[in-house]
């Protein structure tokens, strides 16, 4: 799954930051790029759910109603 690679790529950045690498900016700026897909990701399967829910909301709304 990407979130997971996303997961994943963020935490070996963090570790070679937390390890001393000296390519700092480099690896901020991946850190960054890496966290904002994750953004995109979870914000994309949140709409996803969001529109699965409002979907089988509609089915059920749209049974007649017994007498």
């Amino acid at each position: 799954m990407e979130i997971e690679r996303c997961r994943r790529e963020t935490g070996m950045i963090e570790a070679e930051l937390l390890a001393g690498n000296p390519d700092v900016q480099g690896l901020c700026l991946a850190l960054s790029d890496w966290s904002e897909e994750l953004r995109i990701m979870q914000n994309e399967k949140r709409r996803q759910e969001l529109t699965r829910r409002r979907a089988g909301n509609e089915t059920a709304d749209a049974q007649p109603l017994k007498e």
